[in-house]
């Protein structure tokens, strides 16, 4: 499933600074006249990308999965708000297993080894 549960609360309609900065009113007109637009120096986004992000709504698909799923989540990540995880975690919290990690963005990183989740998510998949 994708990294972001809320496209619109990360992309188009940004809660967070990271993505405020980088989906400006300027950027959007850049990709309604080109059709792309350098969002950092790795990640460029066409016009088709950001019109799927406008509709497009991960977490509905949550409500047809009908497997365990496991989400983790970074509480310093800047680029995905973590209150749409815990939002949704707490929703189908019958069938998701939620891990939210002290200290990591949004890579998980900066987390200390002690609580970086590796261990749950092993043993999560052991459990399957």
């Amino acid at each position: 499933m994708s990294p972001v549960i809320d496209y619109r609360a990360t992309f188009v309609m940004p809660e967070l600074t990271w993505g405020r900065g980088r989906f400006t009113s300027e950027k959007v007109e850049q990709l309604r006249s080109v059709g792309r637009v350098r969002l950092t120096p790795h990640f460029v986004a066409g016009q088709g990308l950001y019109d799927e992000m406008a509709y497009l709504r991960p977490y509905e698909v949550l409500e047809s999965v009908h497997c365990d799923v496991f989400l983790i989540h970074g509480t310093e990540d800047d680029k995905v708000p973590i209150s749409t995880v815990r939002k949704d975690a707490a929703r189908f919290s019958n069938r998701v297993t939620y891990l939210e990690v002290p200290a990591g963005d949004h890579s998980l990183v900066g987390a200390p080894p002690a609580v970086d989740g590796s261990d749950r998510i092993v043993n999560w998949f052991g459990d399957m």
